[in-house]
């Protein structure tokens, strides 16, 4: 049961008597109410025995003042302040119009009730103004709403409703017993309120955890058999070498050498620190017009929108004539990144590419390492996303080739990259499961 159904049920057991058993138990010895339907000592009258109701008075948001004096009064609640009162005491209104229509409230002393509330006066000498708010609210009066667009509520509508008065002492007795359990009930709301917030993130936090711990070498074990980073990186260098010499591809500018001050944390020694651009190849999409697009005979375009939730989607694609170079095709293992959108939260999202010939657009850029399935996890840590935060300079929220070239990357051997792919795998299935479960 939920804090709201706690509410409901204790109101519903505080306006039937339910709470104030014990007091009725120690007001009378011979106590014993088994076949009675109605609680000793309480009267069953209308409304309209009991109270009256008459509307409060216009006042538009124009004319309220924020720094009033005095709290302002709509059909629920508290909309706004203003320098006059319409009610000197505290008063029990009930919302009258619109959907808040019935709702019931006890105002401050000295208050403005607009229009939108019923203002309620009632024979003191029958009930307070506390088993008021109980019976009012325990009462559907929402339900005797004008049947209309706009529901509203009247005393030609409530007064004939019945209503349970017990004795003045036990109405007080039961409002101080309803108080303290509904305090109680808004303690549990709260607690069930973070319950549900912290496990409905758990598995995002969970997932963002296990990133970074792999980004950090904490997730799988070293082995020391395994293959130093730093022999990768050289290989690299010497691949990349081989084809500008065979003009495969151009010479790029040299990256600026890796400082202590941009290392964020301690790797393990079979690991090396490298820039995106030592270990791969990036490069952006191909330009077109509207006038370029064309059926499905054409040539095929991955844009944003086919990535979806770490995985590329072929079911939104958009095809074009016209020229596409050899480096704006996509290849299978090819990360596909969006490298420009209008929403921040979208930059940066990636998948790598299963099938071959397909293009990419300009939004998109594309990288192509031996390393890309470890790079693919890399790009949904924490620590790419800081790094491309603090590399913008622009408001555009764009990933430029610089940009993307010079992050920083933890690389560990080929062979822990592998046991590091696996493992991520095995927690995001649990974390998948707990996202469906809602848990």
């Amino acid at each position: 049961m939920n804090a709201k159904q706690l509410k409901e049920s204790i109101l519903q057991y505080a306006a039937s008597g339910g709470l104030s058993i014990s007091y009725r138990k120690h007001e009378n010895e011979n106590f014993n109410e088994e076949l009675l339907e109605i609680p000793k000592g309480w009267k069953q009258l209308t409304m309209g025995d009991v109270l009256k109701v008459s509307s409060g008075k216009g006042l538009t948001q124009k004319n309220m003042i924020d720094t009033g004096l005095y709290p302002v009064y709509g059909g629920n609640g508290i909309c706004g302040r203003h320098n006059d009162y319409n009610v000197e005491d505290n008063t029990v209104i009930i919302g009258r119009v619109g959907y808040y229509c019935g709702a019931v409230h006890i105002t401050y002393e000295k208050s403005w009730v607009t229009d939108n509330a019923l203002i309620v006066t009632y024979d003191k000498n029958l009930v307070t103004k506390e088993w008021l708010e109980i019976i009012l609210t325990a009462t559907n009066l929402k339900g005797t709403a004008s049947a209309t667009a706009q529901p509203v509520i009247s005393g030609k509508k409530i007064y004939p409703l019945s209503l349970l008065i017990p004795p003045i002492k036990e109405q007080l007795f039961i409002y101080d017993r309803y108080k303290e359990f509904i305090d109680k009930v808004n303690l549990y709301g709260e607690l069930e309120s973070k319950r549900v917030q912290l496990y409905s993130n758990f598995p995002f936090r969970l997932e963002k955890s296990i990133l970074q711990y792999a980004m950090q070498g904490k997730l799988v074990e070293q082995q020391e058999t395994d293959e130093p980073a730093s022999l990768l990186v050289e290989q690299i260098k010497v691949e990349k070498q081989r084809l500008v010499k065979e003009k495969v591809i151009k010479k790029e500018k040299s990256l600026p050498e890796i400082t202590e001050d941009e290392i964020p944390f301690d790797i393990p020694n079979t690991w090396e620190w490298v820039r995106l651009g030592d270990i791969g190849f990036s490069n952006i999409g191909v330009t077109y017009k509207p006038t370029d697009l064309t059926d499905s005979s054409g040539i095929p375009i991955l844009r944003s929108n086919n990535v979806q939730n770490g995985k590329i989607v072929l079911n939104d694609l958009v095809y074009i004539n016209g020229k596409v170079r050899e480096q704006q095709y996509a290849q299978k293992g090819d990360i596909l990144i969006c490298a420009r959108n209008g929403s921040e939260r979208l930059v940066g999202k990636s998948a790598i590419i299963e099938t071959e010939g397909m293009a990419f657009g300009a939004f998109m850029a594309i990288f192509r390492s031996p390393f890309n399935k470890y790079i693919q996890e890399f790009i949904q840590s924490d620590l790419f996303r800081t790094q491309l935060t603090k590399a913008r300079t622009t408001t555009i929220n764009q990933i430029t080739q610089k940009m993307l070239k010079e992050i920083l990357i933890p690389l560990p051997p080929i062979k822990e990259q592998a046991r590091i792919v696996r493992e991520i795998s095995r927690y995001r299935t649990l974390t998948q499961k707990l996202k469906q479960a809602n848990i």
